[in-house]
């Protein structure tokens, strides 16, 4: 069956609309509370298609960072042994592995200031030109003066 062709002539347009104005108010009303459901459909389409592209580029992101992580932390081990077989220390380098590279320190003072230890270690000979002193701050070396041997 063919489609019948109307001409432009034919083609309507809507110039006005008389309605009295209690009508168009309870249609406007009526079109307002139909429409609330679709925007809640649009809105939960909206979140869902968010939070899943969220959760997709949070993961990728979360994998960069942890294979970043895991690299720097397996970087900082085999500083902190190599450090330990050569008996050094290094700033950032942790009180365990202190202990392991030059065994326990002459003297040890701490001060604690609100929630933060911090510790002086000496370490070195008798008289006062061989001192080694580390600062600890919650356990993690944060300065060296003296000579390392």
């Amino acid at each position: 069956m063919e489609e019948p062709a109307f001409p432009e002539e034919m083609a309507v347009s809507v110039v006005d609309i008389r309605m009295p104005f209690k009508s168009m108010v309870t249609f406007m009303v009526k079109w307002a509370i139909a429409s609330i459901p679709a925007f809640i459909i649009l809105v939960l389409i909206a979140t869902a298609s968010l939070s899943f592209i969220g959760g997709i580029a949070s993961g990728f992101m979360k994998s960069d960072v942890t294979k970043a992580k895991q690299a720097e932390e397996e970087a900082f081990s085999k500083r902190t042994e190599q450090a330990v077989q050569e008996k050094k220390i290094f700033i950032g380098m942790k009180a365990a592995d202190v202990l392991r590279s030059w065994g326990e320190p002459q003297d040890k003072h701490l001060t604690q200031i609100g929630g933060t230890h911090i510790e002086t270690w000496r370490y070195g000979g008798e008289t006062a030109t061989h001192h080694q002193f580390l600062t600890l701050t919650d356990g993690v070396v944060t300065s060296i003066s003296g000579a390392q041997g």
